[in-house]
């Protein structure tokens, strides 16, 4: 007799694929989960260094003003443009670039009919002026208009003072304020 072991023949069926696919589902579903979570983070980074951004600028416009003797949290009314709900919904629509070249970043006086007063995600106030369509112009305050806010309805004609931030779904002013 030998002294060699015998090898006995290997069932094929006892290495089932399977297991091996699940792990590799899992590792894709979680390399899928990590490159999102890093895509939003960057995403919210981003947005978060813009909004640092244009509160570094708009503290050096308020102290350039304060320096000159002007009223810090209202610009001049003529470095205002007056235009209609209608007219800067219509120059958004027809074409944001040349819109945004003329309206985004100035003072703008709007006048327009109350749609919606409310607040978004980040409990910011607005009241929503109605467009002719889907879109119309919306608002943002800071909480100090709060008593005014509360007092509008659907429907009541309104005038304000805001930033254009350009169009996002509707075009956004900011620092708004009731005239």
């Amino acid at each position: 007799m030998s002294s060699h072991p015998t090898l006995e023949p290997i069932d094929d069926r006892a290495f089932d694929a399977r297991p091996h696919s699940k792990s590799k589902a899992t590792v894709a579903v979680i390399v899928v989960v990590v490159i999102a979570l890093g895509f939003g983070s960057l995403v919210i980074a981003g947005a978060w260094l813009n909004w640092r951004e244009k509160s570094d600028i708009q503290e050096r416009v308020r102290a350039t003003r304060i320096a000159r003797g002007e009223d810090p949290d209202h610009e001049p009314a003529a470095q205002r443009q007056i235009v209609s709900v209608a007219e800067l919904i219509s120059a958004y629509e027809g074409n944001e670039v040349a819109a945004d070249r003329r309206y985004k970043g100035q003072s703008l006086v709007v006048s327009g009919v109350v749609d919606n007063v409310g607040k978004d995600i980040i409990n910011t106030m607005y009241v929503a002026l109605k467009g002719e369509g889907v879109w119309g112009v919306q608002c943002m305050f800071d909480d100090s208009h709060e008593n005014q806010l509360a007092g509008l309805s659907k429907g009541d004609r309104v005038t304000l003072t805001g930033t254009c931030q350009g169009k996002m779904g509707n075009v956004i002013l900011r620092d708004c304020d009731l005239r």
